[in-house]
């Protein structure tokens, strides 16, 4: 009878502390960043983010945005998850580029190597983005 109360006692505890880690461990949010692309075409909210082919985060909001005599840009809003890939600096570079045959698409960016950092919530400017054209659409 010590035994097994002994042994309920232990996978009690070991049960508690497993339901009390899960209940503390929250999820840190990861740094985000805006990307202006030409069109976001094929993207959605929640697919990949790359960082030098690694996925280390997600793809968030995307908006469009027209300013006055320019043409409406897309702003994608990239949330970094993973741990040392949050570094990007002013002149990183992204792109649109498929992920598979049936139309899903993402976001992979290269850092940079600019000595001045580009500030959480900073912005990649349409210019140092480029977006994926996809092969039927130039064929019609």
């Amino acid at each position: 009878m010590r035994r097994v109360l002994t042994t309920m006692a232990v996978v009690a505890v070991c049960i508690a502390a497993v339901v009390f880690a899960g209940a503390t461990g929250e999820k840190s949010e990861g740094k985000r960043y805006q990307v202006v692309f030409d069109n976001a075409f094929g993207l959605v909210e929640g697919g990949d983010f790359q960082v030098g082919g690694v996925t280390a985060g997600t793809s968030g909001d995307i908006r469009v945005v027209k300013r006055e005599g320019e043409a409406p840009k897309a702003v994608v809003t990239v949330e970094v998850t993973e741990r040392g890939f949050d570094d990007f600096r002013e002149d990183a570079t992204c792109d649109i580029k498929p992920q598979s045959l049936i139309g899903e698409y993402f976001v992979d960016c290269q850092p940079g190597s600019s000595p001045e950092k580009l500030p959480e919530g900073g912005t990649v400017p349409v210019e140092q983005t480029t977006s994926t054209i996809p092969a039927d659409l130039v064929n019609n």
